[in-house]
């Protein structure tokens, strides 16, 4: 009975040692893997970034008042990026910078994968922005929240979600810089689960920031590539 109990606590001794030593590998193994990405990442956003930079000290420049960096933060949603060539470049978070000159509006769209000349557009965004200004700077959306009547009482319930887009403008004037986050969750969601519907979607849809959203995604399509990034 001893020598068995011995075989046996040995056998699981080895056992547990042999599973520790697989878990520490395959953990190496996704390290390897995904640092190379992550590091990607980064470096891709920090040249869009650099060139968004760039450009808008130029626009700043040339007496450009306001201006306008519009984008979808891709980091908590799935099919985030666009591909140009199978066998070359993706663009993991494209940038847009609206503005108005002369009493023309622009846009011109930068990545790490392509460079983009400015085309004209209309300046519905630019105006609506600036008439409604002081509410833009006021405005929030409304989180997603349904009712359920249990016992004829009552019960509001609030959802939140960990892999929703989240749309950023970013209002460049003399005066600073203006951040507005849109929870396309928020604004988007008509029911949940199929059943239960959003008290506050059309709120959210009569946000003026979902309006500025859904005109800025409208001009984004107005873009076109120049050439190739080296």
């Amino acid at each position: 009975m001893v020598t068995t109990w011995f075989v046996i606590n040995l056998l699981r001794m080895r056992l547990n040692h042999y599973l520790s030593y697989m878990m520490k590998s395959l953990f190496f193994v996704l390290c390897v893997l995904t640092i190379p990405f992550i590091c990607k990442a980064q470096d891709t956003n920090e040249i869009t970034n650099d060139k968004v930079k760039e450009r808008i000290a130029q626009l700043r420049a040339q007496g450009a008042d306001t201006i306008v960096c519009y984008y979808t933060d891709y980091s908590n949603c799935a099919g985030a990026t666009t591909v140009y060539n199978a066998d070359t470049c993706i663009a993991y978070q494209p940038k847009y910078l609206i503005w108005k000159t002369a009493g023309q509006s622009y846009i011109q769209r930068f990545d790490e994968c392509n460079t983009y000349a400015e085309g004209p557009v209309s300046s519905t965004f630019i105006s609506t922005l600036s008439q409604n200004y002081k509410k833009v700077q006021k405005a929030t959306l409304k989180p997603v929240q349904y009712v359920q009547i249990i016992k004829k009482r009552k019960f509001y319930t609030d959802v939140a979600v960990d892999y929703s887009c989240h749309t950023k403008l970013e209002v460049y004037t003399p005066s600073g810089v203006l951040v507005k986050d849109i929870d396309t969750f928020a604004a988007d969601t008509k029911t949940y689960d199929g059943k239960n519907k959003n008290i506050y979607y059309k709120a959210n849809q009569s946000s003026i920031l979902v309006a500025l959203m859904k005109m800025a995604n409208d001009l984004t399509g107005k873009t076109a590539s120049t050439k190739k990034a080296p």
